[in-house]
């Protein structure tokens, strides 16, 4: 079923955006930074998604990878990308 494909290919697809975002997290502005933890934190904490566990951890290990782009950030509005 097309729901069960899905379903399967989620973690996937989920891994491969941690690993661009890991390698270009940089370049990533305040608001993409913002986005990719609103995404990830989603990842840990919504059941119903049904994640493996192993998505989970790397979802954890990717937002712990993001936290010096956060606190560094030189933006003069500090309330931007936190």
């Amino acid at each position: 079923s097309c729901s069960l494909e899905q379903a399967s290919l989620r973690p996937l697809g989920y891994s491969t955006l941690a690993d661009l975002v890991h390698h270009v997290r940089k370049e990533l502005t305040p608001a993409q930074l913002s986005r990719v933890v609103r995404i990830f934190s989603r990842v840990l904490h919504d059941v119903s998604m049904n994640m493996p566990l192993s998505m989970q951890v790397t979802a954890v290990r990717l937002l712990l990878h993001l936290v010096e782009q956060i606190v560094t950030n030189k933006d003069p509005n500090p309330q931007v990308g936190r």
